[in-house]
């Protein structure tokens, strides 16, 4: 007699045709163990890839060649591990996908560049991580954007500003670093 027979009374356990509908049905916590993995491995746990560089094959050249997004070549640009952890974000936050990155500054800057450039405008706050106010003060002036800042608790402050000159983003922290001022997202 097969165990999950003999437990499912217990477990309450109705099989499933496929993990994309087992994780359909699952709660959050067993949506960010499962989720990610790849069904040609049907591995339970993530494996971790400690590779820095993979096989070109013919497929993978191909991809690589065109230019297709996480092509499999050099773990900067794809990681099974790292897209693993982009899978289970996105099912978590029920997102079409998800992007990691190693650092917040990294993450900071691939958002605002990817929507920000010469001559847009950004609303914030002096309230921010260091090393993004030096990163705004430096490179963003000279890439041609204009950085306004603001006092971002002061609501009639930051509605001046958005209302003086078109704006493209208004960014800020909540909690600030290192401040942890709250800043009122919802206003």
């Amino acid at each position: 007699v097969h165990l999950a027979k003999v437990l499912n009374p217990y477990l309450k356990w109705q099989p499933v045709s496929s993990k994309k509908e087992y994780l359909a049905k699952a709660g959050k916590g067993t949506r960010s163990v499962h989720s990610g993995t790849s069904p040609s491995e049907n591995s339970l746990n993530t494996p971790v890839y400690h590779s820095s560089t993979f096989f070109l094959d013919d497929r993978s050249y191909e991809m690589w060649r065109k230019g297709t997004p996480r092509a499999p070549v050099y773990s900067r640009y794809n990681n099974p591990s790292t897209r693993a952890v982009e899978k289970k974000i996105a099912q978590l936050e029920e997102a079409e996908d998800a992007l990691v990155f190693a650092t917040g500054m990294a993450a900071i800057c691939t958002t605002l560049l990817t929507f920000l450039g010469q001559g847009d405008r950004i609303v914030t706050t002096r309230n921010l991580y260091g090393g993004t106010v030096l990163t705004l003060d430096q490179d963003f002036v000279r890439f041609g954007i204009d950085v306004t800042y603001v006092d971002i608790k002061d609501l009639t402050a930051v509605e001046a500003a958005l209302k003086e000159k078109e704006t493209r983003i208004l960014y800020c922290e909540t909690l600030t670093n290192p401040l942890l001022e709250v800043s009122d997202l919802p206003s």
